[in-house]
């Protein structure tokens, strides 16, 4: 049989307060526990890291968040239906 001790952790975590369009700059704060509109659900978050030989760079990280207008905007709204069929 295993005995346990009992520990007391606190922990640190990240929780979004803003979001911020890399392309027009359109910002949506964090309020209560929810954005302040279901606009704010829409953007487009792309995170990605590049391996070796990658064009953009040896293990390069790229983070950019995009609202749907620019996203729209950017790839066309023919791209979102194809990718959604």
């Amino acid at each position: 049989m295993i005995q346990y001790n009992e520990i007391e952790e606190t922990r640190k975590f990240k929780v979004p307060k803003s979001i911020t369009c890399d392309c027009c700059g359109k910002f949506k704060e964090w309020a209560n526990g929810t954005f302040e509109s279901y606009e704010a659900e829409n953007f487009i978050c792309i995170r990605k890291e590049f391996g070796y030989g990658s064009e953009i760079g040896d293990e390069e990280e790229i983070s950019i968040d995009i609202c749907e207008q620019c996203f729209i905007e950017k790839f066309g709204i023919e791209l979102v239906k194809k990718c959604t069929k």
